[in-house]
């Protein structure tokens, strides 16, 4: 679902270089960012003192648990966020499109900037070409969302799209993941003969070579078939790819765009076979059939514009945390990430960690470095950003059996700032931004006044659609705010 709390960030304000001092760089290879500009993040950060994407004297340094009030403090929410036009005209557009109606400002959603913002200096310089049209013809910005439900959901994703230019979807899982599975920008169907794999379906320790999203999808049923057809901002796409095991390459497929049958273009990269297609006239529906041959085991597809532009790759999976992530097998994880040259990558984790009575604050810090060093080890002059889990409030459970079935009283996880804070210190150490949701809802014990608004679910865990479309507007505008940008009033 490619909207919810995280899809991506970037619309285009009036921040960057100027167009006259700017040179047009090479256009790059299909599916290649250009080197110089990688070459200029890396250059920029070292300039400053800074490791790629952070700060260079605490990078790497290892992090002890504390108490949340010994955590780096955030700025402090302000409830008086700056109209810009820019900002206003894209918040709209999205809002009108999936909810039917522009959202009304709310006291209850408050302006909380990105701590530590200049470990977002490559996603930055990246975002001020993309603006003044420094960057080539048909460069994209990516941006990669890891997370659980609240990233799945794909709910807040388009703002930046709107308004810096609209790369397409980017990244898709092309089967569905569970029967509840949707995405923002894309519907999709398959018949039955699919198996899909992912973290959370394998044995405890079990590493799986899973890809970019942590999915394969496999099948040699006769006749299985697969849907993408897009349904959100973009209404077409140029460019086609879909992800395979390089095994899969001796597998006899049919593909059609728009119900036309096309050969693809074939390449393999390592264990990573991609079929490529481009149609100038532009593309709504992927149809795709297995016939025969070796199985077919399918990452995902990829679906982009030919124009420049900001694409969010949504890579969340409902019900998984930090933990599954790191059971993928890293080489082919890290080589399809760095195929996709994401300029920023996110990771928003720390809901379903909170909710565990066996949490051990040591071994939740352990594995959020773990999985940053494997970031840096991936996409070392990629920005990087940690966003906390929004505040939640879970049913006693004990009053739960003699309430007659009502919703009975309910608390906070005891784990829930403490994970926070441990967030706000991993991200101050290891050189990234952070982004604290409670704080943007109102602090701890704001859950309730949020479902009270319609703005959460009744389970006092997810936020509703609106929900999400604040949290959305709110992220982009504290990201266009770092550098200069100007949010929207509150």
């Amino acid at each position: 679902m490619r909207g919810q709390v995280l899809a991506a960030v970037l619309l285009a304000v009036g921040f960057g270089c100027d167009a006259d001092q700017a040179r047009p760089a090479a256009k790059a290879e299909p599916g290649e960012r250009q080197r110089s500009t990688s070459a200029r993040r890396v250059d920029s950060a070292a300039g400053k003192g800074l490791a790629p994407g952070g700060n260079v004297e605490a990078k790497g340094a290892r992090v002890r648990p504390t108490e949340p009030d010994a955590a780096v403090a955030d700025p402090q929410p302000s409830d008086h966020g700056v109209e810009a036009a820019a900002s206003a005209s894209a918040h709209r557009a999205i809002q009108l499109r999936q909810l039917g109606e522009p959202l009304a400002p709310s006291p209850l959603v408050h302006d909380v900037p990105i701590a530590f913002p200049e470990a977002l200096e490559a996603f930055w310089t990246a975002l001020g070409e993309l603006e003044s049209g420094a960057a080539a013809d048909g460069t994209k910005l990516r941006i990669a969302v890891y997370g659980s439900s609240s990233v799945a959901a794909d709910r807040y994703t388009g703002y930046l799209q709107a308004r810096y230019g609209d790369g397409g979807p980017g990244f898709v899982a092309a089967v569905p993941l569970w029967r509840w599975h949707r995405h923002q920008e894309v519907a999709l169907a398959s018949s039955r003969g699919w198996t899909v794999e992912h973290a959370l379906r394998l044995p405890a320790g079990q590493v799986g070579q899973l890809g970019l999203m942590g999915v394969r999808a496999r099948t040699r049923a006769p006749g299985a078939h697969l849907r993408v057809e897009l349904r959100g901002l973009s209404e077409v796409v140029e460019q086609v790819e879909l992800w395979t095991a390089a095994s899969s390459v001796r597998s006899t497929l049919v593909l059609r765009l728009d119900g036309r049958r096309l050969s693809a273009e074939t390449s393999t990269h390592a264990a990573l076979s991609i079929r490529r297609v481009e149609r100038a006239a532009g593309v709504r529906t992927l149809e795709l059939r297995w016939t025969g041959g070796a199985p077919l085991e399918l990452y995902g597809a990829v679906l982009e514009r030919a124009a420049a532009g900001v694409v969010v790759d949504t890579l969340g999976i409902g019900g998984s945390g930090l933990r599954r992530m790191l059971a993928w097998d890293e080489p082919s994880w890290a080589a399809q990430l760095r195929r996709r040259d994401p300029e920023l990558v996110i990771l928003a984790f720390g809901s379903i960690e909170s909710m565990r009575d066996d949490h051990d604050p040591a071994r939740w810090l352990a594995e959020l470095e773990q999985a940053l060093a494997r970031l840096r080890r991936a996409v070392p002059a990629a920005s990087c950003l940690l966003i906390g889990p929004q505040d939640q409030a879970h049913r006693v459970r004990r009053a739960r059996r003699t309430d007659g079935g009502g919703d009975g009283p309910r608390r906070r996880p005891a784990h829930l700032d403490p994970i926070i804070a441990a967030e706000r210190q991993v991200a101050a150490a290891q050189g990234c931004g952070f982004w604290d949701t409670q704080a943007m809802m109102g602090g701890p014990g704001s859950m309730p006044s949020w479902v009270a608004a319609g703005l959460a679910r009744k389970d006092h865990v997810h936020l509703s659609p609106r929900g999400y479309a604040h949290m959305g507007a709110a992220l982009v505008d504290a990201l266009l705010a770092t550098r200069g940008g100007a949010g929207r009033a509150r």
